[in-house]
């Protein structure tokens, strides 16, 4: 399944060797409608009209359950491989002492999302934005070798990253996946 690509399993899968005592974890997100809430982190997005929420169970992710990185939620379109996969990621500060493979920052995640590019894949488009809700986004676009765009975009949430992994079928697709996400809002609750 194209959904389930190794530039966001290599990331997550560096971590899991790693062992760190979480006070609490964000398992409390849900979809209502084309909402996503979650109550850990304080955030809320809409969908693209063209998404549709999936079940967390609906892809074979390994790092789905981990202590330091955990899936959050999944939309797709249609039965298409195409859509959004949400997971948070743990970070390792200066408190912890930090190990080979830890993700320190929303930079060095995405550094190595971009050393995990298949050979034929091209990087496209990345870059650093501040939005009107006070969240800041990081983000870097590619094609796969089949031509297919793809992003992976990031905001930190205290000692978390929260990462939006993108495929489309085209860029305007790819574009309102990631405006999406950009338009991230933190709730009171």
């Amino acid at each position: 399944m194209r959904f389930f690509l190794r530039a966001f399993l290599i990331p997550f899968s560096l971590s899991f060797a790693n062992v760190a005592m979480l006070a609490q974890s964000a398992k409390s997100g849900a979809f209502q409608g084309k909402t996503f809430t979650e109550s850990y982190f304080k955030i809320a997005f809409e969908l693209p009209s063209f998404l549709d929420p999936q079940p967390l169970d609906s892809i074979d992710l390994h790092s789905k359950d981990t202590v330091d990185a955990w899936l959050m939620a999944v939309a797709r379109e249609g039965t298409e491989p195409y859509g959004i996969i949400l997971m948070s990621q743990h970070l390792k500060r200066v408190f912890i002492v930090a190990q080979p493979g830890d993700v320190i920052s929303a930079k060095d995640f995405l550094r190595r999302v971009r050393n995990s590019r298949a050979p034929g894949d091209v990087i496209g488009a990345e870059g650093h934005e501040i939005k009107a809700s006070g969240l800041t986004f990081d983000w870097l676009d590619w094609k796969e070798a089949s031509g297919e765009p793809s992003s992976a975009v990031v905001t930190q949430r205290g000692d978390y990253l929260i990462v939006a992994r993108c495929n489309a079928k085209n860029e305007k697709e790819l574009q309102s996946m990631k405006d999406a996400f950009f338009g991230m809002r933190v709730t009171a609750r």
